[in-house]
Order: structure tokens, then sequence, then C-alpha cells
């Protein structure tokens, strides 16, 4: 069979010569045209002096994408008094809230998939119409991946919910106006969503480390050609594990997923 194959190619003499000389160059130019690029990219990626710089060159201004981030956003509200909100004020600036006027305690990882929780203390937890609201706060900040939770209250201070707005990441006080809701949750998606804001506090981590200025060039660039999709998690890891005890390695790793997961968002619009 494999004569066949070979005498059946022969008879083509000067043409199969070729087309094999043609797919030889054709592999040679795509291998060199693969080594510039990547010699180009290289070059492109040192002449960013931050992570703060390249995404700002890569994803454009910090409102603009902050906007995407904001029209991308899960947010709930837990409250027995939907009314005391400005839902329809939120849905008209990109926010539209799923609401709940009751939870239980057995639900916790159901809202595990919001970036923003709204959360009153009193009157939402089945378990507990009193102060359930402080056991949900507890159980959902236990959860690894938990929601950011603006806490809030229409009563006057009471010591006893001390540990309730103390474990939230705002508070509110009602009547809630309709620029305290919007700025709330804008600032809380801008500090915990935001990839400007995750990779100004990567730039942090670096400049605050005692690692050298040369290492400190060499861990930015191996960090932008791994968002850049160049290095696998698992190279880029290796890479920069020798860092690990000057840097909060997971400090960094959970603002290099927000600037990732913001780009993957981002892309496929």
């Amino acid at each position: 069979m494999m004569q066949y194959i070979i005498d059946f190619w022969n008879q083509f003499g000067w043409l199969a010569n070729l087309l094999q000389i043609i797919s030889a160059l054709f592999a040679v130019f795509l291998f060199f045209k693969y080594v510039i690029i990547r010699a180009f990219k290289r070059h492109e990626i040192k002449k960013f002096k931050s992570v703060t710089s390249y995404i700002k060159n890569k994803l454009g201004h910090n409102d603009d994408v902050l906007q995407e981030i904001i029209k991308n956003s899960n947010v709930a509200i837990i409250d027995d008094d939907l009314d005391d909100f400005p839902i329809d004020y939120l849905k008209k600036i990109g926010i539209d809230p799923d609401t709940y006027e009751s939870v239980s305690l057995s639900e916790i990882n159901k809202f595990l998939k919001y970036d923003v929780l709204l959360l009153d203390i009193t009157g939402v937890v089945e378990e507990d119409m009193q102060n359930g609201g402080l056991e949900f706060m507890r159980r959902l900040k236990a959860k690894e991946s938990s929601p950011a939770v603006i806490a809030v209250s229409s009563k006057t201070f009471d010591p006893t919910k001390t540990e309730f707005f103390r474990l939230a990441d705002d508070t509110m006080d009602k009547p809630i106006s309709e620029t305290e809701c919007e700025e709330s949750i804008i600032n809380i998606l801008r500090e915990t969503k935001s990839p400007c804001t995750a990779a100004e506090k990567i730039d942090s981590l670096l400049y605050a480390s005692e690692i050298s200025h040369d290492d400190q060039e060499k861990f930015r660039n191996i960090l932008i050609r791994h968002l850049e999709g160049d290095v696998s998690d698992l190279k880029f890891n290796k890479k920069i594990s020798k860092y690990f005890w000057q840097i909060d390695r997971s400090d960094l790793m959970r603002n290099v997923e927000i600037i990732l997961h913001t780009m993957e968002v981002i892309d496929a619009k």
C-alpha cells in the first residue's frame, strides 16, 4: 500500500517537487511569523511600567470599563419592605436587582452568585425574624467567595446590632435616596470588580514588597503575558512561586482573577 502511494505521488514528477517546496516554504513562513509576533508582543509588553498602565491601554478609560461592569453585575435586595428602595431608578441606570422579601438560612449558597447584596437585619430571615440578618451575614461571609454586602437599617443605633454592621462592606440608613443607593453600589463594584482597581492593588503589592526593581519588571512582564493568554496558569504560578514569600499570594491571585474575568466579559461583547 505504501509503495502504491509513493509510486502515485512520483508520477507527478516536477509538480510533486514544486508542491513539496511550496509546503516547506509555507511552514518556514508560519514559523518565522510566529517568532516575530511573539518577539513584537514581548517588546510591547516591556514598555508598560505598571500593570495599571497595561490595563488602561488594553481596556480603555476606567469609567467605560466600569459601565460594562455595572451592566453585567448581579445585585440583590433582601428586605421585607422593598418600597424603601429606589428600584425603578436603579433599573434606569443599568442595575437590575433581584428582590427578596424573605430568605432562609438554608439558601445561603444561592446568593453566592451575586456581586452585591443589600440586606436588612430584621424581618427577612425565616428562622429568626428579629435578628436573622446577622446570622445570614455571618454564614455568607464565612464562604470563600462571598458577595459584598450593604447593611441596611431603619432603626436607631442599637449596640446589639454592632456585629451586623461591622461585617458589612458598607451601610445605609433608611430612607434611602437614589443617589446614595447608586453611589454605594457603584463604589463597591469599583472596589471589588474593576480591573483598574485590581491592577492598582497589584502594583501596590509589588511596590510595597522587597522584590528588587529588576525582578519586579520580570514579575510584571510574566503577569501581563499571562493576562494576554501567552502563559498558562500552571507556568504562571511556577514562574512567580519564588516571590510568594515576599508578596501576599491570595491577594495577588484574587486581583488577577478580577482582571481576567472582566477581560473575558468585554471580549465576549
